[in-house]
């Protein structure tokens, strides 16, 4: 497990991710009426959500979660953020979930 969240291909995918979620994230319109425009807008962040989500699992599988000098929480502040930031994106899915329409 160790060396894929290492991995080169594996690196470069989720940053496709981010940059994917980043363009949503600009054209993402409130006021967006398009029914199917907004089908699209949530299935693309769920999938984004979905594969942060898998990320952070996989590092914390491969280097532990948090006793220790190398592991998720002690190796790298992004880890954290990154920890931080799906924690809210999980929140958030799951506020909408019971409160949709």
């Amino acid at each position: 497990m160790a060396s894929l969240a290492s991995h080169y291909y594996y690196e470069t995918f989720n940053y496709s991710v981010i940059l994917l979620n980043s363009i949503i994230l600009m054209v993402n319109d409130p006021e967006l009426k398009d029914k199917y425009g907004l089908k699209i807008v949530e299935r693309i962040n769920l999938f984004c959500a979905l594969t942060f989500g898998l990320e952070v699992v996989v590092k914390i599988i491969a280097m532990g979660f948090c006793k220790g000098k190398n592991t998720y929480f002690q190796s790298d502040g992004f880890n954290r953020f990154d920890f931080i930031l799906f924690t809210g994106v999980c929140t958030s899915l799951i506020i909408q979930a019971i409160f949709e329409d």
